[in-house]
């Protein structure tokens, strides 16, 4: 028969980010997926920073580390050298989680594990140096915990990783926009839809969050020193 000529087109069901990436119906559960799933994994390489902040607060209590400020280590060798440390217990983080992705976790994340990797190692080391530096700043162990775990949640809540914050007030949204859960996710929409300028952002957004954290662990470590 003849089709009616007001009858309203057929249409593809998207999905439009407020930066204009347009997801199909797949892709966003593959999104949804990710954000979920790294928002567990930064809980676990924020406890790798807390671990090596511990370590921090002993040598301090110790007088350790007064001895090695006598001995010209400097603040900023000693908290690089603690940062090696860090970085080496992100990368077995990250080989296991490799491994299980591998073997283990039958999920469609629309990613290859390379790509997964490059998603989820930087952020990781964002939130293993931040768990790393609320341990130098606050200096007791069990406070830098409770504080660790308070920014975790409230970083994922502001980032969207348990749901989207579209319909927030213009403050939320401006907190959302920092947070590194929501910066990935958008790489992640970017990589999903074939941009690979997903990759620049993902290196500005760790070498910005890096040299602010490393710069307030120095601070605090020479507050420190000046106590001692």
């Amino acid at each position: 028969g003849k089709i009616d000529e007001n009858m309203p087109a057929k249409k593809t069901l998207s999905i439009a980010a407020k930066n204009d990436v347009r997801l199909t119906m797949k892709q966003e559960d593959q999104h949804s997926l990710f954000t979920n799933a790294s928002a567990f994994c930064m809980f676990g390489f924020l406890f790798a920073g807390i671990y090596i902040a511990h370590t921090i607060i002993e040598e301090k209590n110790n007088k350790v580390f007064t001895r090695m400020m006598l001995s010209k280590v400097g603040e900023v060798k000693y908290f690089s050298g603690k940062f090696a440390a860090m970085l080496l217990i992100n990368i077995l983080q990250a080989v296991v989680l490799a491994v299980c992705l591998l073997t283990v976790l039958d999920a469609d994340f629309g990613f290859s594990l390379s790509e997964l990797m490059i998603l989820m190692f930087p952020q990781g080391l964002i939130f293993s140096a931040l768990g790393m530096m609320l341990g130098i700043l606050i200096g007791d162990v069990m406070s830098s915990n409770y504080a660790s775990f308070a920014v975790w949640a409230i970083s994922s809540m502001l980032g969207g990783s348990w749901f989207p914050m579209n319909d927030s007030t213009d403050a939320i949204k401006a907190l959302s926009s920092v947070m590194p859960q929501k910066i990935f996710g958008d790489a992640a929409k970017m990589l999903l839809t074939g941009d690979r300028s997903g990759y620049f952002m993902i290196l500005l957004t760790v070498a910005a969050y890096l040299l602010v954290i490393i710069s307030l662990g120095c601070v605090g470590l020479k507050m420190q020193k000046q106590e001692q």
